[in-house]
């Protein structure tokens, strides 16, 4: 992300979660010019087989509310595949409601509100 924004003065990269859980939905917040321009959460996994990865009710919740006010390519999912190791590699996935609405990303529900 640093250097994505490197030559951009007017953009800050905000990490919510440095010393504790801000339970926003999200780990990082960019700012360009005091508006807010994306929100990154970031899931890591050990090998790079697809698998299930948890996403709170908060995350999923604020990625909705986004995909609501048709906001949704703000919000992304960073995937850290092979973390800790030299053959790291991170892949991106943008709106993830509106991927699982089109069918392209599974979710699979575990809690309810009744």
């Amino acid at each position: 992300m640093k250097e994505q924004f490197e030559n951009e003065t007017d953009t800050e990269i905000i990490w919510l979660n440095k010393n504790s859980d801000a339970g926003k939905g999200y780990d990082f917040l960019i700012v360009s010019h005091g508006e807010e321009i994306e929100y990154i959460e970031v899931k890591s996994k050990i090998d790079s087989n697809p698998h299930l990865v948890m996403m709170t009710g908060t995350q999923w919740e604020f990625a909705r509310k986004l995909f609501n006010e048709n906001e949704g390519d703000k919000y992304k999912i960073y995937v850290v595949c092979n973390a800790g190791t030299n053959d790291a590699t991170i892949s991106i996935r943008t709106n993830p409601v509106k991927l699982w609405k089109e069918g392209k990303l599974y979710a699979h529900p575990v809690y309810i509100k009744l």
